[in-house]
């Protein structure tokens, strides 16, 4: 597969934590729209994230496994989508899940045997941000009524 991550260092997140944004590099294809998003973690020094990119070389698909999210980016297409993703607020809520949103499923086989059920869209990196931020609005609306009714 023919791609190049570069990181993106975006600041502290916590003591001793820095975050990362990517911009993903394929053929003439620029996927930018991750470079501003915390995708990755360490400390000072740009983390070596080899061990957290998973590919399915058949689809031309990758997966960055990152700190809060994993980011299934389809190379061909230059198209998102969210396989986990971390709800959480200020006020405590923390949700790690498997997003659900709308109706589109896919499957991606990785190169190491790992299968991820997709059952967020893909978006083009125009679209993507805007409709990651409505999907936690609508999960922390849910967290939300979901406590006051059964907590």
């Amino acid at each position: 597969m023919d791609y190049r991550i570069e990181l993106h260092e975006i600041g502290e997140f916590r003591m001793g934590a820095w975050a990362f944004g990517a911009t993903i590099f394929s053929g003439s294809t620029v996927i930018s729209c991750l470079e501003n998003i915390h995708v990755f973690s360490g400390s000072m020094e740009l983390p070596d994230i080899s061990e957290l990119i998973d590919e399915d070389p058949e689809q031309n698909t990758i997966v960055l496994i990152g700190t809060f999210s994993s980011f299934v980016i389809d190379l061909n297409k230059a198209k998102l989508s969210l396989f986990k993703h971390t709800i959480r607020d200020s006020s405590g809520i923390w949700c790690e899940e498997t997003p659900i949103y709308k109706d589109k499923q896919a499957h991606v086989s990785s190169k190491f045997g790992k299968h991820y059920y997709i059952q967020f869209p893909f978006y083009n990196q125009d679209q993507f941000n805007a409709k990651v931020q409505a999907y936690e609005q609508l999960r922390l609306a849910q967290i939300k009524e979901m406590k006051k009714k059964w907590f």
